[in-house]
Formats: C-alpha cells, structure tokens, sequence
C-alpha cells in the first residue's frame, strides 16, 4: 500500500480561527517500484520462455552454427575458385593477364560492401529472411556466371554474388550472440571464425584435377 503525505493547508475564516486541511497524495517512490515489479516479472517469464533462443534444444543450436558456419565456408570459397579460370577467361574472352583478374577482384570489393547493407537490412526484417534471401541470389547470380558469354557480364554478375555472400559474414557473429549464453560462446564463434580460412585452400584444389 503506497504511503501518504500529509500536506497541512491553513486557510484563514472569518473569525480569525485556523482550519487545517489534509491531503493524501500518493508518493512517487510507490509507483516507480511497482512498475520496476512489473517489469522485472515480464523480464522473468522470458529468462524461462523456451521460445527464447537461449533455451532452445542443443540440436536447434547446433543447426544455428553449422549454417552460419557453411554459409561462412562457401562464400570464401567463392573467393579462390575462379581463379583457375583465369588463363581461360584470356583466351575466350580475348583479354589481358590484370584485366583477367578482374572478376575475383570484384567479388573481393564486393565482400566488403555487403554488410553495410546486410546489416542494417537484418535488424529491420530478421536475419532468417536476410540468411535465406542472400543464398538464393548469391546462387542465382553465380549460376548466371557460370551461363555468361560476355566477359562483362561475368564481373558484373560476380561482384553482386560477392554482395549478397557477404551478408551472412555480418550478421553471423549477432545470431551466435543471440543463440549462447555468454559462457557458451567460445565453441560456435572459434568453428564461425575458421571455416571462412577453409574455402580459399579447397577452392584450388580443382587446379590439382587434370
């Protein structure tokens, strides 16, 4: 029950005589702590709510990691694969040795263009639209790569596969953030940092195929 003040209000009558008037005001004290309980019950129901991520099932977790992880992997194998193409994009194309190099190194710049808009875009949708949005036109426009007969087209369409590969690089460390207690994000953050130093060794190895 909030307690009251007593405000004395001394009002002057006719006789000269002295009325005292008391009135009960509510303090504020009162209503700040209720509404800190309130609020500290409702913070309560979601530290044990099995919607929350924190408490979803090990194998849920495990599925969090091993997407980012391959999403992680296949876009810096993105990087490499090109590159033993790069004696064939001089002879069909017709062009020279450094101007060659240009699809790989637009993929590059692009890898770092994409999580500026990556990740302004998954703190306004979610990031599981901006996961599965970014793989379906990362690959669409991988595949238009592989269908190119122009050599412009290739840069062009490799450099906006490199933008939308990018994106899970972004916003990967936030979603193991939000998945793991604190105490529990050694193991997914060491498997996220190196799977990304796995795809430029093994995107060579089709220089090694005869």
């Amino acid at each position: 029950m909030a307690r009251l003040n007593i405000q004395q209000h001394n009002n002057s009558n006719r006789g000269g005589k002295t009325l005292s008037k008391e009135v009960a005001t509510p303090e504020p004290e009162a209503v700040l702590g209720e509404e800190e309980a309130l609020g500290g019950q409702e913070t309560w129901k979601w530290d044990a709510d099995p919607n929350n991520p924190y408490n979803w099932p090990t194998k849920w977790k495990v599925q969090q990691v091993l997407m980012i992880a391959s999403a992680a992997f296949t876009t810096s194998l993105g990087v490499s694969i090109l590159s033993p193409a790069h004696s064939q994009f001089m002879e069909e194309f017709g062009v020279g040795s450094t101007v060659a190099i240009l699809p790989l190194s637009l993929y590059v710049f692009a890898l770092a263009l994409g999580p500026v808009v990556g990740g302004p875009l998954s703190e306004t949708f979610g990031r599981y639209p901006i996961y599965i949005g970014s793989a379906i036109l990362g690959s669409a426009f991988t595949l238009g790569v592989g269908l190119s007969n122009t050599f412009t087209a290739v840069c062009v369409l490799r450099f906006f596969a490199g933008l939308c590969f990018a994106t899970p690089l972004a916003i990967a460390a936030g979603t193991i953030n939000e998945t793991f207690r604190p105490a529990s994000r050694a193991i997914p953050s060491t498997i996220f940092i190196l799977t990304p130093f796995l795809g430029p060794g093994i995107g060579q190895v089709p220089i090694l195929i005869p």
